[in-house]
Order: C-alpha cells, then structure tokens, then sequence
C-alpha cells in the first residue's frame, strides 16, 4: 500500500488526543448516601469491571477514527500498474481504430462514435496539464504533436472513417518511437487503444513491452456479422489482346457459417456489362470463379466485379485497369540493318510498328518505347548493349535472342549467365528436328484450336547445346529429340528474356518459315505490353513502378478520377525521366484512375480498399487476455467495462486502487461504535 499524501501521515500523532483523555479523565463523582452498603460489595466490584472495559474500549474506538481519518486524508492505494510517480509529468496517447470495421453497431450504437465518445472520458481522468496526442490508422502530421484536452477534442470531432488498416505492432511502434523521439524517453506514457480488435490486424506475437510506457487495451466490442467478398482478380496469361477472348480469374471469400447459392457476380469493362453468371460457395471457404468475355476496346480499359452481399458492402466491388496497346513497337537489332524474316512477320500488318537498327547504328535512349527487342545475328554483344538490355527488361521489356552460328561464345554467355541462364557449351551440326511443345505456355496462347501430340514441327540443322543445370530460371518451350534446349524462356526482374538455340536463317533451321514461327513471335510481341499492376491497394502504397508511354516520363503527371474531379500531381522518386512515384496517402476512395499528361490519357490505374478488414472474427476479452499471458506482454492490460463511464477505471490505473473511501466508511464505523458503547453499556 502507498500513499498519495504520505507526509499527512504525520497527523497519527494526533492519537495522543484521545488517549490523554482516557488518562485524564477529571470528571468529578457525586456522593450517594445509602443506609447500609454490606450487600453492595460485590456489586460494586462488578460495575467497577465493567466500567473499565467500557473506558477501554471506547478508548480504542477514538484511537480507529483519529487513525483512520488521517489514513484517509493521506489517500492510500494499492499500485497497479508499477510504480509511477502520481506526481510527475505523464504523457497520454489515445488510438482510435477508424477503419471501416469500426462501422459496425452493437446493442449500444455505433462501435466507432462510442470510440470517440470514450475521449472526453478518458482526458477527464488526467490531471489538466496533461499532454495528449491522437493517433489515427491514417497517421496523419496534423495528429503527430502534443495537444491540450481542448485541441484533442478538437481533433476527435473532426475523425473519419478510413480505408487504412494498421496492424496493433505498427500503432504500438510508432507511438513509442514519437514519445521516445519528443522527450528522450524521460517522462512516463501511457497508451489507450480503442479498437474492435478484429484477429486479421492485431499481431499480438509481434508486440513488445515498452520502457516507461504502458499500453491500456479499450475494446469495443461488435455483433458477429456474416461476409462474403472479393479478394482479389487476376489473368493467368501476360499481356493483354485486341479483339480477343479473354478469361479473368476472380477469387471469391466466403467468411460466414451459411452457404451462399446461385449467388450473382458481375463484370463491367468501361462501364459495360461483359459478363453476368452465379456461383455457389461453401461456409468458410473460397471459390475462384472464371468470367470469360472479348476485349473489343484498344487503349486504356477500366474494369470492375461486382457482387451482392449484407451489410459489409465496402468489399462487393472490385476494380481493376490494364492497356491494351494501340499499336505495339518492335525493334529489330541485326548485324545489317533489317532482318528479312522480322520484316517480313510484321511489316503487313498494321498492329505492328517495325523499327530497325544495324548493330553500329543502336539508340539506347529509346528502348523504353518499344514492347520487344529483337536481336538477331549478332557476333559480338557489347558490354554498353549488355547494361542497356538488362535495364530494359529489368523494367519490363522483352527481349528475343537469335544467336549467329560464328558468333563470339563468350559473349554469349556473358549475357546468360547475368541473366542467371544456362550457358553454351557446345556446336551441333547433326540434323535433328522439335519433337516436344509446351502448348500450355503463354507463347502459344491461343494458337492450336485442337492439341495435336503428332504435330509437324519444325527441323534443325545446326544449334547450339546448351547446359541442363536444374537451378535456372529456365522455362522450355521448344525442346529437341535430343533433349536439348530449342526455344526458351527466362523471367528476369519485371520482364522476359527469350532465347533461341539456332540462328534466324534458313541454313540453320526451318524455324523461319515454319508455321509455329507466326503464333510465337506474336505472343511475345502482345505478352510484352508491360505489367502494371492490374490493381492497387489502398493503405498499402509506398512507391510504385508505373510503365509511363514513351515520351511521357519527363513531363508533369496528374492522376484523376473518371470524373476528374480528383486531381494530383503523384510525387516522382529519383531523376524527373523517372516512372517511379510516391502514392502516400492521396487515394482514399475505390475506384478507377487515370495518369494524365498534357490532358490526355496515359495509363489506367485502380485501387480498392484492403480485404483485411473484411475477414470479420474479434478476440473476446478473454482470448485479449490469454494473448497477453501468452506473449509476456507485462506493460499490456484491459479495460473493461465499455458501456459505462470509464473516468474511475482510468483514474484507478493513474493513480492505483484508492483506499480513502474504505478508511472513511472505517471511521464512520468507529464513530458508530462509540456512540453504541456511550449508549449500551451501562
């Protein structure tokens, strides 16, 4: 036990009083004339007994009020939350989950107004010097200073829902860090952090006890509600096609204990209806369900899934954006200045914009306009050729290789082994002919109505060996009898590097003229269209890689809404030619997007809100206190009781279980006693 006042103590002298009254006890005796007092011995030896135990015993009920009095007015209590000065300066932080969870009701309202009306609550139990400081999902600057009671309600009238959601470790850290930051970790802090603490986004093994500070756990309590979602979408070929079919993978979360049937899903590219279906999921689990429809639009295309459910609706929308190029570019890099086959693939047809360079005659500062490279017949690969090619794909691009037959090995492998491939290690001049084609991969996409195993392929002549080191990137499409490598594929970075085992000429294989040659070089050419992501998450965005259109990275970009009503100007990372930028908080509301430059049109951008909040399973007071044993966590405690005022809960933790009241009603009692002692005992 401690006391608030422990100088007043001090006061217990004042027990002295009644006990000089006991020893002192001057009050004079009144003569009673009796005729005989012989019966009377032994009555007056028993009432000179009782009289004494009397006395004494009202001498010990005085002693018990003057104590308990001033044991009262030095307010004694019992610490429970370490030992913390009462006296010193503190410091409190108050976090207020405003994530779109928080909207929900239980029988008392609003889970999120009840958040904030626990504010006011909780300043009240301070003293009026005391410093706070507001911490939202949003981690705003206007919230990151020290405020008075006035300006923190202020800020508290002011608070918005969010679609940000913040795991408890990232809240707990940046608090600390600040206070630690602001005062040098000298004066005490306490947290408050009013939640629904929902399993998805707190990270109770990820938390840790802090120094000087103490975390006090508010939850509030919600009504479990049923919800079913869209996670996520996404194609499984690269690259996207005009006029073509496509198929869009959506996978959908099913999060309640009731099975959804027949249920409605829907998809709109540019605002038209593409695909109207039904699915049926089962109680707690997931279905991916596939919308099929045919792109009929060039440029920039905005798409978005839609379902119903009740009454989470944030999550029944799903928006996505991807290009399709309005004519793709390649580049043809040879040892003279046009290779007859390239020219011959593209040059009829209008889709394809065909450039090509002699190997002297190479612009390095317009690799990022075109969609494929082309290398062909290239003896020698400079170092200069080498770095500009890796930043090309490392970037996105795509590059296809033909090796010459008298070209410099070395060089060659150079080239494969930066690109983590395997090497050359040998010559092979016996005929042989492609026995084996990988028809699930995205290079024949769509090129065989009907699988045929015993299709005509094409024969070879001369081509290079490669290794067979297992630990590769390597993806085969083409494969000999042999076994050996015939046409390949490496991912690197953001783009896709392809690699031919002979030479783009006739002397070496019919490749040229084979009728597979037109379906692979195509794919390759309309699989290389960038990746952009097909979508963005809010609350989620640091800095993105965004594939700017040439011509277009050094100019000022603005991104909007479809309306255009939103507008801003994306913060560029690194050189002003950059297509990195830093997307740190302007975008809060779903939807679809678009980078603008010079008010046209340059790319389609889509965010949606984070799916964590939608996975709608709390921990119970009970299980917030097993997380807290089960984790060590000595400076984390609950504060229960959320319907009621919560001043005295506060004050309790501030200053520690106060005894004052108990030591009153303890000397009231004495008191009682006393008179009942005076009365009765006669």
């Amino acid at each position: 036990m401690s006391f608030l006042y422990p100088t007043f103590l001090f006061a217990l002298a004042a027990i002295a009083i009644p006990v000089i009254i006991h020893l002192f006890n001057f009050r004079r005796h009144k003569t009673v004339l009796f005729s005989s007092v012989k019966y009377l011995r032994n009555i007056k030896k028993e009432t000179k007994a009782k009289s004494q135990l009397k006395h004494f015993l009202i001498l010990l009920a005085r002693i018990f009020v003057v104590a308990a009095m001033v044991l009262a007015f030095a307010r004694p209590y019992i610490p429970v939350s370490g030992d913390v000065d009462a006296n010193s300066e503190e410091i409190v932080s108050i976090y207020i989950d405003n994530s779109f969870s928080m909207d929900a009701k239980n029988k008392f309202g609003n889970i999120f107004e009840m958040a904030k009306s626990k504010v006011p609550q909780i300043s009240d139990a301070f003293r009026p010097d005391t410093r706070f400081m507001l911490l939202t999902n949003d981690f705003r600057n206007k919230h990151s200073r020290y405020v008075n009671r006035n300006q923190l309600l202020e800020f508290i009238s002011e608070l918005e829902l969010s679609p940000t959601a913040r795991n408890l470790s990232e809240v707990t850290d940046r608090i600390s860090d600040f206070t630690k930051n602001k005062n040098d970790g000298q004066q005490y802090n306490r947290m408050f952090i009013l939640s629904d603490f929902q399993k998805s986004t707190n990270d109770f093994a990820n938390l840790k006890n802090y120094e000087n500070q103490d975390a006090v756990l508010v939850p509030l309590s919600t009504q479990q509600s049923n919800n079913m979602f869209i996670d996520s979408c996404w194609f499984e070929s690269p690259g996207r096609k005009y006029n073509r079919a496509e198929e869009l993978f959506a996978r959908i979360v099913n999060n309640s204990n009731e099975i959804y049937n027949n249920t409605q899903i829907k998809l709109f590219i540019n605002d038209s209806l593409k695909y109207l279906g039904s699915f049926t999921i089962n109680a707690r689990s997931e279905e991916v369900v596939k919308l099929s429809y045919t792109n009929t639009h060039k440029g920039t295309i905005n798409g978005r899934i839609e379902i119903s459910d009740y009454p989470v609706t944030y999550d029944n929308i799903f928006y996505f954006s991807y290009e399709v190029a309005e004519i793709l570019n390649i580049l043809s890099i040879s040892a003279k200045a046009e290779n007859r086959f390239v020219k011959a693939l593209f040059s009829n047809d209008d889709y394809f914009n065909i450039v090509h360079n002699a190997e002297n005659n190479i612009n390095f500062s317009r690799f990022s306009g075109f969609h494929l490279i082309i290398l062909s017949k290239l003896k020698n690969l400079p170092s200069g050729l080498l770095q500009e090619i890796e930043k090309y794909i490392a970037n996105g691009g795509s590059v296809l290789f033909f090796p010459d037959i008298d070209g410099d090995i070395v060089s060659y492998n150079r080239m494969f082994t930066h690109f983590g491939s395997n090497k050359i290690i040998s010559l092979d001049t016996n005929k042989t002919k492609v026995n084996k084609i990988d028809f699930k991969h995205p290079v024949f996409d769509d090129a065989f109505r009907k699988i045929n195993q015993e299709i005509d392929l094409p024969e070879v002549f001369a081509h290079f060996i490669f290794e067979n080191r297992t630990r590769t990137n390597d993806e085969e499409i083409l494969t000999t009898i042999d076994g050996h490598s015939f046409l390949r594929k490496i991912g690197f970075a953001k783009g896709s590097f392809y690699i031919s085992a002979v030479p783009l000429d006739i002397e070496s294989s019919d490749f040229a003229r084979h009728p597979i040659f037109v379906p692979a070089v195509y794919n390759m050419a309309f699989n290389s269209q960038g990746n952009t992501n097909l979508y963005y998450t809010i609350g989620n965005l640091q800095n993105v890689r965004l594939n700017i259109p040439n011509g277009s990275e050094s100019k000022i970009l603005h991104i909007t809404d479809l309306s255009g009503e939103f507008d801003f100007i994306p913060e560029k990372i690194g050189s002003r030619a950059s297509s990195n930028f830093r997307l740190s908080g302007q975008i809060t509301k779903a939807g679809n997007y678009f980078m603008k430059s010079d008010n046209k049109k340059v790319l389609g951008l889509s965010f949606n809100y984070n799916r964590k909040e939608s996975d709608l399973d709390y921990f119970s007071n009970k299980e917030l206190n097993e997380q807290i044993e089960t984790y060590s966590l000595s400076s984390f405690s609950i504060l229960e009781g959320q319907h009621q005022q919560i001043s005295d809960n506060i004050k309790e933790l501030n200053e520690g279980r106060q005894l004052w009241k108990f030591f009153l009603l303890l000397a009231l009692l004495f008191i009682l006693t006393e008179v009942l002692l005076i009365k009765l005992m006669k």
